[in-house]
């Protein structure tokens, strides 16, 4: 495929994909740094190169963050409107969760004790459910928590208005570079407080993004 059409994205993930299920590594990085260079405006390619470094150890914690870094700016569109928040008291403290995994996935195991043992007299949890098939353990979730969307059918600005609207407080992302994130919603700053946590190896490197919470290992010195 990539000998007719060399910028085929999907046929670069596939063959950086079936490098790295052979163990080889080196070419696998190889092939995507190559097609980041030549076609930069390749969403997917890009994330998918900072899915592979970021579970590897031939780069420092450092070097990874930068290159997060790069590609949110890169990535992020110009004309980008934030929204502006007013503080309003609530009755309850909000917590947004947006994610692919809200299904049979390692994700929504951890979660789920989270969701299971959490006082709800204390705070509300609103799920942000990127899941094209629901299941019996995306069920379970919503079961658990306030509110429950399906983000599928809608773009990442009437995700960000949607957010928005439910008055979020702090909104967390449980995906990263992993596939069907929803990273570019938090460029929008829908909710006052942004983090990132679980589904991921390291930062995201979204400016927008206030807070990651993570170990000693992942982290970068400074």
């Amino acid at each position: 495929v990539l000998a007719q059409e060399p910028g085929h994205e999907n046929a670069i993930i596939n063959l950086a994909n079936s490098f790295r299920w052979t163990l080889d590594f080196e070419n696998a990085e190889r092939l995507l740094e190559r097609h980041q260079l030549l076609n930069p405006e390749l969403r997917d390619v890009g994330a998918c190169l900072l899915n592979f470094v970021s579970c590897r150890t031939s780069k420092s914690p450092e070097t990874i963050l930068k290159m997060h870094r790069e590609y949110d700016a890169r990535m992020k569109p110009t004309n980008l409107k934030r929204f502006q928040h007013k503080k309003t008291p609530k009755s309850k403290f909000r917590v947004g969760l947006v994610s692919p995994d809200l299904r049979k996935h390692s994700v929504a195991c951890f979660l789920l004790s989270f969701l299971k043992h959490h006082k709800r007299f204390d705070f509300q949890v609103f799920c942000y459910a990127e899941v094209a098939k629901e299941d019996t353990m995306s069920a379970q979730i919503r079961d658990l928590v306030e509110g429950w969307q399906n983000t599928v059918a809608l773009s990442n600005e009437e995700l960000a208005k949607r957010i928005f609207s439910d008055k979020i407080d702090i909104l967390i992302d449980l995906a990263g570079y992993t596939n069907d994130n929803r990273l570019p919603v938090f460029n929008y700053k829908p909710a006052p407080i942004q983090a990132t946590y679980l589904g991921y190896y390291t930062g995201t490197g979204v400016d927008e993004i206030d807070y990651w919470i993570t170990d000693f290992d992942a982290t970068p010195e400074d």
